[in-house]
């Protein structure tokens, strides 16, 4: 994903305006949905796989293994953002990055918190899949629930729409916590 979204950004033959639209619909829609899929994968082995009790004999908690993955994810996700401010004229690109690092943010820890509450691998993944394609793509823009907003980042869209996504996330988080302290499965 690293590869192609920068190269999609650089093959870009359109106005400047133009470009600055295609980058922001690129990095909205698919940095938040992919960085959703790096917990999926490792969360199956803690909460769906046989034996899966022997991953919490030593070490109960597992939201280190969340942050982790969110932290190195948004490290990768740098190049793109270089991109889009080289090729596609995204001035903004630094409220660009904080807005997807709230999205990002808040799908991960949503999801931590959902497969310890529900203690349902499937469940966990059906139910944030769901808020997915929902809140990303049949949403309209600028609503409360939707991640994706067409409109350029700045100081005030943070601050009027996306702060949200943050307090929730951390509240999700703190809940995972809790619910990760009391989750057995044998």
């Amino acid at each position: 994903m690293w590869v192609i979204m920068p190269c999609l950004l650089i093959k870009l033959k359109s106005t400047v305006e133009e470009s600055r639209k295609m980058a922001v619909s690129l990095v909205q829609l698919f940095l938040p949905t992919c960085s959703f899929f790096w917990p999926i994968f490792f969360s199956a082995e803690m909460m769906a796989s046989p034996g899966n009790e022997l991953l919490y004999i030593k070490q109960k908690m597992k939201v280190h293994y969340y942050i982790l993955s969110w932290i190195v994810y948004m490290i990768c996700a740098i190049p793109v953002f270089v991109v889009a401010k080289n090729k596609c004229y995204l001035d903004n690109y630094k409220w660009e990055y904080l807005r997807i690092t709230i999205c990002t943010f808040f799908l991960i820890a949503a999801y931590y918190m959902l497969n310890f509450v529900t203690g349902n691998y499937l469940a966990a993944n059906v139910i944030a899949l769901a808020y997915i394609g929902f809140g990303t793509f049949t949403e309209k823009s600028g609503s409360i629930l939707s991640l994706y907003d067409n409109h350029m980042a700045d100081a005030g869209l943070i601050r009027d729409h996306y702060l949200l996504f943050a307090v929730v996330g951390v509240i999700a988080l703190v809940v995972g916590v809790k619910y990760n302290r009391e989750y057995e499965k044998y």
